[in-house]
């Protein structure tokens, strides 16, 4: 894949500090979390730039990790084995102390696994679950439990099959990555380009995230429908994406645009696809000729929609 700004998106890390210290909060989603190794075989977070617009990411933040987790222990009791049953009170641990994310590790993510994914368990637990880890997604060195899933991907797997979920699933797991985005580490993590086979075809987490935006942008259910919206917002923030990636975005929007939708969702919207403009600034023009909408109609919806109107109409004058 061609990259249309010049530069790779991120592949995943190869290895994984032991210890970390969750210390430095990210500003407004421009800096990432880097990891550094210290003398003393600790390792600190320090702020790292990246290219990305300083505006803040849309979260989802009025969530109690905590009391989901209590509820989802007292639906499963007795129902797991004596290794998930410490797993997830290790989860507890983390979600309420200041214990870092470096004690969890594969055999959590698969008790989470578990919960996403068995049926057989109280049909409440999957939208819990996903609710109770929108919280976790907060915490900053959250990136150092996502990285243990690079061999099963459960968390992934799980989102892949967005399309078959429940309606409040599929509102949930776009919200969670919503959340993913407050730190710099974890929205990398959603657009690494490391590849693993799902379906019997080639997949990376980019390609799982940009399914996810889509379906969630497009889907008739409102709850879905408006943290779709707030996903392809969110993505829209990085300044490096892929040509094809930045493309099926921007299709998505403008088949969503056919029908006007309420002012906040047409801004984040309408700013995407300027975005998206910027790194495919001759496909999407074209796209936009095929297909509409004509975006002069939404001239007048409000103040700030005005400026982003003109630019949008600014990048079709100047396409080839």
């Amino acid at each position: 894949m061609s990259n249309g700004t010049g530069a790779a998106e991120p592949t995943e890390p190869q290895s994984l500090p032991q210890e970390a210290n969750n210390g430095v909060e990210a500003s407004n989603g421009s800096a990432r979390v880097h990891l550094d190794d210290e003398e003393d075989g600790q390792t600190n977070f320090t702020p790292r730039r990246q290219r990305r617009y300083e505006d803040p990411p849309v979260l989802f933040p009025n969530v109690d990790g905590p009391e989901l987790l209590r509820r989802i222990m007292e639906l499963v009791e007795g129902k797991l084995t004596p290794e998930e049953n410490k797993d997830i009170n290790e989860f507890m641990e983390y979600l309420t102390t200041d214990g870092g994310a470096w004690a969890l590790g594969s055999s959590h993510l698969e008790a989470i696994g578990r919960l996403l994914n068995d049926r057989n368990l109280h049909p409440e637990i999957p939208v819990l679950t996903l609710k109770m880890f929108q919280a976790a997604s907060l915490k900053e060195d959250i990136i150092l439990l996502l990285h243990q899933d690079r061999e099963k991907h459960h968390l992934m797997t799980y989102f892949y099959k967005i399309e078959s979920l429940s309606h409040e699933e599929q509102a949930e797991v776009c919200a969670l990555m919503c959340n993913l985005c407050s730190n710099g580490s974890s929205f990398d993590w959603l657009t690494y380009i490391s590849e693993w086979e799902e379906d019997g075809k080639p997949c990376n987490n980019c390609k799982v995230t940009v399914r996810v935006a889509v379906h969630g942008l497009l889907a008739e259910h409102p709850d879905t429908q408006v943290r779709g919206c707030a996903l392809v917002y969110n993505l829209a923030l990085k300044k490096e994406l892929f040509d094809d990636v930045a493309s099926e975005l921007a299709m998505a929007v403008l088949q969503f645009l056919q029908v006007p939708p309420a002012e906040e969702m047409l801004f984040q919207s309408l700013t995407a696809l300027y975005r998206f403009m910027c790194i495919s600034y001759n496909e999407i023009p074209a796209l936009m000729k095929m297909m509409g909408p004509d975006v002069e109609a939404f001239r007048g919806a409000s103040a700030r929609i005005e400026p982003v109107v003109e630019e949008i109409q600014m990048k079709l004058r100047v396409s080839r």
